[in-house]
């Protein structure tokens, strides 16, 4: 699901870079850096919650 999503989301932005040209075409590039970032860090958060201790949080 996150995958259609960062396809999703990176698709739109590379649409508006044709509109806005260069500067958008950047902004294309860093939103990619953060969505994969964002995506890492949630998978440590999700699939990974023992060594995080988060687990005994939530019973």
């Amino acid at each position: 699901m996150s995958l259609n999503v960062h396809y999703y989301f990176s698709g739109r932005i590379i649409y508006e870079s044709k509109l806005y040209g260069e500067h958008a075409r950047l902004l294309t590039i860093t939103v990619q850096r953060v969505v994969k970032n964002v995506h890492i860090i949630v998978e440590q958060l999700f699939f990974q919650p023992v060594s995080l201790g988060i687990k005994s949080n939530y019973g």
